[in-house]
């Protein structure tokens, strides 16, 4: 079955059932590229063996992680640095990029914690689950149901009704592909012949045009669903490179009532969704907000959210930056997590290609004095 957070988030110091980790994304290479995203679609793809990484920070002593062999040489040093912050992980890992490793193994007895569920993975998830986590991946048909909800969402115009209402798309907005990852399918356009441009040069027949709504903030809420119930995780404010989401803050400079979404977690749930599900909204100027899409998988912000939660860091901004790894070594020497503040690093196989995702525990002002240390 499906590992469930809540029972780490719970259950600190009781027994716990073992699970076994693969947060390796079998659908990334899938996943569209719009208009110049080509460099930054290699950039990700780069990041298949690397980013699994993360789900170290997620597990216990007596639970299983499967890693790329690429990030055994940066193993001594996550074990020491997280003995150092005080976060109890697994020491036992399975190097290697198969998934049989999972499927034909003793393993297979163990819940299992994975980023997506897809077919490949059709044994841990289930059918149910899979085929409705497909449904909330497709902005098309999430959006569809947003409006059969009643959920506020951008005026959304789709894919079919170009050639008959092409007047009515709106002259400026966006473009979202029907399914994306890290802003890869999405790409701002200013004028109605830069949107013919993107439809011309998109392959697939559907995607979805959503008019600009000037935002203040934007948020990701997380939720966890069960075979009973839904449960709030963490709000936290999304950070942005254009439209690449780089980091989150918590708390959130404004708040929104996560029960809101109910009707759509509800949805989920009935329908067989178990584990975490995300949910990006944008507020305008007014305090209004509107759902962009749902990520039915572990969201970038779960890592640092449920490490912050371990450590009892209540304060904390999470945030990828570029550094090699002798100089973030350096910096943790220095500032590594004592206790009441300093760095934790969850993304630690980005080391690899000079990059670390890490969570920076503190005030304000410890934050920005932490971030000048990469970039001075």
């Amino acid at each position: 079955m499906i590992h469930d957070l809540n029972d780490l988030l719970n259950k600190v110091d009781e027994p716990y059932k073992s699970a076994f980790f693969n947060h390796r994304d079998t659908a990334l290479s899938s996943y569209a590229t719009v208009g110049e995203n080509g460099a930054h679609r290699e950039a990700i793809l780069g990041t298949l063996d690397l980013y699994p990484s993360r789900a170290l920070c997620l597990t216990r002593p007596n639970d299983i992680i499967q890693l790329s062999p690429k990030l055994e040489k940066l193993w001594s040093f996550i074990q020491s640095h997280y003995r150092r912050v005080g976060l109890k992980v697994t020491q036992d890992v399975i190097w290697s990029d198969n998934l049989d490793e999972y499927k034909a193994s003793i393993y297979s007895r163990y819940d299992f914690s994975g980023f997506m569920g897809t077919e490949e993975l059709l044994e841990a998830y289930g059918l149910r689950h899979i085929q409705v986590a497909s449904t909330l991946n497709s902005k098309t048909k999430f959006m569809e149901l947003c409006v059969e909800l009643g959920i506020s969402t951008p005026e959304t115009f789709w894919s079919r009704d170009y050639l008959s209402k092409k007047d009515n798309f709106p002259v400026s907005g966006y473009f979202k592909a029907d399914e994306s990852v890290s802003g890869l399918g999405v790409l701002k356009y200013d004028s109605p012949e830069e949107l013919d441009d993107l439809v011309k040069a998109y392959r697939s027949s559907s995607w979805q045009v959503q008019r600009d709504v000037m935002p203040v903030k934007f948020l990701n809420l997380q939720y966890t669903l069960d075979d009973f119930s839904w449960k709030a995780l963490a709000m936290t404010e999304q950070i942005l490179n254009g439209n690449s989401h780089v980091g989150n803050q918590f708390p959130s400079s404004v708040s929104i009532e996560t029960r809101d979404y109910g009707n759509i977690l509800d949805h989920a749930q009935k329908f067989g969704f178990r584990g975490v599900l995300g949910l990006d909204v944008l507020v305008d100027a007014e305090g209004k907000s509107y759902v962009l899409e749902c990520n039915p998988r572990l969201n970038g912000s779960t890592y640092p959210t449920v490490t912050a939660k371990r450590l009892g860091v209540v304060k904390w901004l999470a945030i990828s930056v570029h550094s090699s790894f002798r100089d973030i070594s350096e910096i943790l020497e220095r500032h590594s997590f004592d206790g009441n503040k300093g760095v934790v690093v969850f993304n630690w196989g980005a080391l690899l290609s000079d990059k670390a995702g890490i969570m920076i525990a503190g005030d304000d002002n410890y934050q920005k004095e932490i971030m000048s240390l990469f970039t001075s």
